[in-house]
């Protein structure tokens, strides 16, 4: 995991686009195993806490 207060906004864009690929993955793939789809929800649920924890630093950044 990234720090929130640090991270640049390319890492934050290559988190946004990993999580819309593994969102994508799951949704579309009908074959995966109970585990392989747990897997990647968890992986999902990581990236979008990143992008959470950064929205959360830059707000507190912007606002003093």
């Amino acid at each position: 995991m990234f720090n929130p207060k640090t991270a640049g906004i390319d890492e934050i864009q290559l988190e946004a686009e990993n999580l819309n690929i593994l969102i994508e993955v799951v949704l579309s793939n009908k074959e995966l195993a109970t585990y392989q789809r747990d897997s990647l929800l968890g992986m999902v649920l990581n990236a979008s806490a990143n992008l959470l924890h950064w929205c959360n630093a830059e707000e507190k950044r912007r606002n003093g």
